[in-house]
């Protein structure tokens, strides 16, 4: 996933809806023929997660804030024994995330961040982190803006999804008019994604209208 969208990812989520694709391409080879398919939320592996969902950016933002907390640390770690304390968990977390997945459980989650608060936060009276000058507000601008510029693949991503949970409702219901129209809108919105198709085949097939049916599942 992330090799094939290096620079922004595939969006926050996107990991547990497009897992099983991408596991497919294993299970096609001889050597591993036969393997039930799996489906999960998480890689197990945060480093590379982060890397599949949000790309180097996502990756780098992550990067920078670690180190930014870790300076800050060091920095205060011998007048404070608790923050040097702080620091330290958060640098064994870190390393831990490159083969486990300890920022994706929400305990773990919950409590480092709140041991980045304690570690990276600013003395009374001291300097702050980073110098706001005149051109602040400019440099905001293109931040809020490269962000929405880099969301918009994804919000289109969450609607598709949002109109195929419909169509599978609408299934499970007995209508499958209500099941064939969000499922082609789902596949308008993404058409490369091969999930959309098969369930736009199926409510077509639940709609007596097989001739579709078969075309939507042969594309």
């Amino acid at each position: 996933m992330g090799v094939e969208r290096p620079l922004a990812g595939w969006g926050a989520g996107q990991l547990r809806i497009r897992y099983t694709l991408y596991q497919a391409r294993l299970l096609d080879r001889p050597r591993y023929r036969g393997i039930p398919y799996h489906s999960t939320s998480h890689a197990h592996q945060d480093a590379l997660q982060w890397f599949a969902e949000g790309g180097v950016i996502a990756l780098g933002m992550i990067v920078w804030l670690g180190l930014a907390v870790m300076r800050e640390g060091r920095r205060r770690a011998r007048r404070d024994p608790a923050v040097g304390a702080g620091a330290a968990i958060l640098a064994a977390w870190a390393v831990d995330s490159c083969f486990n997945g300890p920022f994706h459980l929400a305990p773990s989650a919950v409590l480092a961040w709140f041991l980045a608060a304690i570690t990276g936060r600013r003395e009374e009276g001291g300097e702050p982190p980073v110098e706001v000058a005149g051109g602040g507000r400019r440099q905001a601008g293109m931040a809020g803006a490269l962000i929405l510029l880099l969301a918009r693949p994804y919000a289109r991503d969450l609607v598709s999804e949002g109109y195929a949970q419909r169509s599978m409702f609408a299934l499970e219901r007995g209508l499958p008019a209500d099941a064939v129209a969000a499922g082609w809108r789902s596949f308008a919105l993404a058409i490369e994604d091969r999930r959309h198709r098969y369930l736009l085949g199926q409510a077509y097939r639940a709609m007596g209208r097989l001739n579709d049916a078969a075309t939507a599942f042969a594309e």
